[in-house]
């Protein structure tokens, strides 16, 4: 009676707890230079950008443009050929190891002979180990540079990098792409 009285509650606590659990946050760090951005208005790509990585599908470098540019667009920046600013950017993807030590405690069977404020024989002595413990992942990461039209130097640098799942499906890798780009776009143009 009062499994069934709570087992809806359990459920809908542990769905919640889980699907929280199952998205990596995108791990943002931004730089920028003394810079009047207020005055920026229009972008155009960069043509001789980075070369592209040969692994990384050319799919996956137009959904970033087009996440860009309509994240770009949204914020009231529009493109031109006659531009204030350009838009670089670059990908990479990473294999990566993270290690995990943890100290184990337990008792092993025996006899031990203790010597100082108890004598006599124990049924059991502690045994402490550590383990290590190491998984590896794929990361994923993404810079984008606004340059200076004039200058053609950098005033502004995002980069965001996110644990990728092993299997990625269409939606997925559409949802990554626009969850990192607008992660890494949030704060530009910067504020005083």
């Amino acid at each position: 009676m009062i499994i069934t009285k709570f087992f809806p509650a359990f459920i809908s606590f542990l769905v919640i707890s889980l699907a929280g659990c199952s998205s990596q946050p995108v791990n943002v760090n931004t730089d920028y230079s003394e810079f009047d951005f207020g005055k920026l208005k229009t972008f155009e790509w960069v043509t001789d950008g980075p070369k592209r990585e040969s692994k990384i599908s050319n799919l996956v470098y137009e959904r970033i443009e087009n996440e860009i540019t309509k994240n770009l667009t949204g914020k009231g920046f529009n493109i031109s050929s006659d531009s204030d600013f350009f838009i670089s950017y670059s990908v990479l993807k990473d294999a990566k190891v993270d290690f995990n030590q943890q100290k184990i405690y337990d008792y092993a069977p025996g006899f031990v002979w203790s010597s100082g404020f108890r004598h006599g024989y124990v049924l059991g002595t502690r045994v402490e180990t550590v383990e290590t413990n190491f998984e590896r992942h794929i990361e994923g990461t993404l810079i984008i540079d606004i340059l200076d039209a004039k200058t053609k130097k950098i005033i502004w640098r995002g980069i965001g990098s996110k644990r990728l799942p092993e299997v990625i499906d269409k939606k997925s890798r559409d949802d990554i792409v626009a969850e990192t780009v607008t992660a890494v776009l949030k704060n530009f143009p910067p504020t005083k």
